[in-house]
C-alpha cells in the first residue's frame, strides 16, 4: 500500500471512533437513572491516556492528522466519562 492510501485509511479511523462513541453517548443521554453498566475507572483511564496522547502528539510529534484522530478519541472518552459521572451523581441525589 502506498503512504497516501494508508493516510486516508488512518484519517477514516476518526469516523470509526465517532461511530463507537455515539451509541454510548446516546444510551447515556436516553437512559434514566445511574449509569450502572459503565465503568467509571475504565473511562477515567481511557480519558487520561487519550489526553496524554494528544498532549504528546501536539508537543513532540507535531503530526496534525495524528493529533486530530487522537483529539476525537479524547473528546469521545471525555463525553462518555462526564455523562457517566453526571448520571451517577444525579442518581445519588434522588
Amino acid at each position: 500500500m502506498t503512504l497516501e492510501i494508508i493516510t486516508w485509511l488512518y484519517a477514516g479511523n476518526s469516523l470509526f471512533a465517532l461511530m463507537a462513541y455515539l451509541p454510548q453517548i446516546t444510551k447515556l443521554l436516553t437512559t434514566s437513572g445511574a449509569a450502572k453498566n459503565f465503568s467509571t475507572p475504565s473511562w477515567t483511564i481511557w480519558t487520561y491516556t487519550s489526553v496524554i496522547s494528544v498532549l504528546y502528539i501536539y508537543t513532540a510529534v507535531e503530526d496534525w492528522l495524528l493529533f486530530t484522530v487522537a483529539s476525537i478519541n479524547f473528546v469521545g472518552c471525555l463525553a462518555v466519562l462526564l455523562l457517566v459521572l453526571h448520571k451517577n451523581k444525579q442518581e445519588r441525589r434522588e
